[in-house]
């Protein structure tokens, strides 16, 4: 995963899944860490929570970017 960075970490994990099919929607690749909707005990309050969003290095500028125009709007 070393091609791969940390684009942001999201605490609520319905925003995460929000998050990640935009970027693809965008055609970016995402890859998603952490406690992911539909498990079998999901967790919604504190860390255990947390959903790690990374992105290829190459397109992380572009990701930011469009969050920023997302949290903008």
């Amino acid at each position: 995963m070393s091609d791969w960075v940390h684009l942001r970490t999201e605490p609520n994990p319905i925003v995460a899944s929000l998050v990640e099919g935009r970027l693809k929607t965008e055609g970016i690749p995402v890859i998603t860490k952490g406690n992911p909707l539909g498990t079998s005990y999901p967790t919604n309050t504190g860390g255990t929570a947390e959903t790690y969003i990374y992105v290829p290095r190459s397109r992380l500028k572009e990701a930011q970017n469009l969050l920023e125009s997302l949290e903008q709007e």
